[in-house]
């Protein structure tokens, strides 16, 4: 244990010397989400929707999709009901019946932006049908966009921890390349503390990030706080295990730091876009979605935008939290086996 507690402090001492690094850390964050949130139109509160249609000859769905935009709500058309979100499906209630069927596919509690659209939908088909059938469905928590500030301060400060901690694994390549990491791997230290040690100083590091970003976010740029702060801080600290534990593998896998840094410089633009950080991923189409919300980043960015804007809590993401532990454990275990490996050849 006091060899990682050492590890871990002989890390941050040499990242405490690193300049770019703390820019990129601190400073360059606070730049990049007042200066993109000051770009980004605010929310409106009004949700995404996505209108089916089941008859094509039924101008009910013209009208609802005309309706809705008037209103603002950005809208999509489709023939099936997503998989995610929120969506009207329009139809007939019967093929002897000429009565739309409104069938709205909601959370699973009817919030006040959903209640509004409710109502907007009722108002819409109104003129056109003498009668509506509107029916709640239930998947889970529907989302609504989120703009301004209060998407680019969690938005940035998860592309800045997921960059930097990948790039981490430069630093440890090169150590390795050098030979210092080789004097620690044969020593009588087991890899895991090393592992654990580097870990340790990340997660400290990200403490700080968070803890001033938010502070930006919440005094200065006055976006919505936290229901539930200590659910927030422990999704965003498992996240921080994860990304860390995969920056530490890389650094174990590559043993040029230059191509450890291409690589983890390519996983953080690639992972940017697609789940979410740079623009709403409820914009995006379904299948590129889905991916974002198969990647740990996509359940991160959830997290932490549904914990900021709608109160949820820890309760309401079980599979985050648990596959956040399932990648950070997996990546852990593969970079000791990786560690010890030239260990044990020096050994003999």
């Amino acid at each position: 244990m006091l060899t990682t507690f050492a590890i871990a402090q002989n890390d941050l001492a040499r990242y405490a010397k690193n300049r770019m690094a703390i820019f990129w850390t601190f400073l360059g964050p606070a730049v990049c989400m007042w200066f993109f949130g000051f770009l980004t139109p605010p929310s409106s509160g009004l949700v995404p929707v996505t209108v089916v249609h089941r008859d094509a000859q039924s101008k009910t769905s013209d009208l609802l999709i005309a309706s809705l935009r008037r209103d603002g709500h950005f809208v999509t058309e489709s023939s099936e009901i997503p998989r995610s979100g929120l969506s009207i499906e329009v139809g007939t209630a019967g093929s002897a019946s000429s009565v739309p069927a409104i069938t709205l596919h909601t959370g699973d509690h009817e919030d006040e932006a959903e209640r509004s659209l409710r109502f907007e939908v009722e108002a819409a088909v109104a003129p056109s049908v003498e009668q509506s059938q509107v029916i709640l469905s239930l998947p889970p928590a529907a989302k609504q966009i989120t703009g301004g500030f209060q998407r680019t301060v969690p938005a940035y400060l998860i592309m800045f921890l997921t960059m930097n901690l990948l790039m981490s694994g430069a630093t440890f390549a090169e150590e390795r390349a050098s030979g210092r990491m080789r004097r620690l791997l044969t020593a009588p230290i087991p890899a895991l503390s090393i592992v654990l040690g580097r870990l340790g100083s990340r997660l400290i590091v990200a403490w700080l990030q968070m803890l001033l970003l938010f502070s930006i976010g919440v005094f200065v740029l006055r976006i919505q706080w936290a229901s539930h702060p200590l659910s927030l801080v422990l999704v965003l600290s498992l996240y921080v295990f994860a990304m860390g534990s995969i920056g530490v593998l890389i650094g174990a896998l590559f043993k040029d730091p230059d191509h450890a840094a291409a690589f983890a410089m390519w996983c953080a633009l690639i992972l940017a876009p697609l789940t979410g950080l740079w623009w709403p991923i409820e914009l995006m189409p379904a299948p590129l979605q889905l991916l974002g919300q198969l990647l740990p980043t996509g359940w991160v960015m959830q997290s932490v935008n549904s914990m900021l804007s709608a109160g949820s809590g820890i309760g309401d993401f079980p599979w985050t939290v648990f596959g956040l532990i399932l990648v950070a454990g997996l990546a852990i275990w593969l970079s000791t086996r990786r560690l010890a490996r030239p260990a044990a050849r020096q050994a003999h």
